[in-house]
């Protein structure tokens, strides 16, 4: 299950993950947050994770795309990108590992308030 919130104060897409996660649903959120910051020309991303969320691993091939869109997506490349993985949260770490050897620039944080304080200070 997820959210996408548009907070125009603060030029921010916040995406909102919880529940078991898939590819198909990764990649619908990750295409509304692009619709999202384009329509709203924000420059902050927030992901955040909740304490529920589990990312399934399903095959290399499903990682390569996300690391990819999330390296190179030309919407991606301006905005300052934050994500939060709570403990015990399961993430992919081959999208993560991949996504950063290709360029993706975001910074992970534990909770969402040091996040938010990172996003906003630039």
């Amino acid at each position: 299950m997820h959210s996408i919130t548009i907070v125009p104060a603060h030029e921010l897409v916040e995406a909102t993950l919880d529940g078991t996660i898939d590819f198909s649903e990764r990649l619908a959120t990750f295409n509304e947050i692009v619709d999202a910051i384009e329509t709203s020309g924000a420059s902050r991303l927030l992901i955040n994770y909740e304490p529920g969320a589990r990312v399934a691993i399903e095959r290399f091939e499903y990682s390569n795309v996300m690391a990819s869109s999330l390296a190179h997506d030309p919407t991606l490349v301006g905005c300052r990108i934050a994500y939060v993985t709570p403990d015990l949260v399961r993430v992919d770490p081959v999208t993560e590992t991949l996504a950063y050897a290709r360029g993706f620039s975001g910074q992970r944080f534990r909770s969402r308030d040091e996040a938010m304080r990172w996003l906003l200070e630039a």
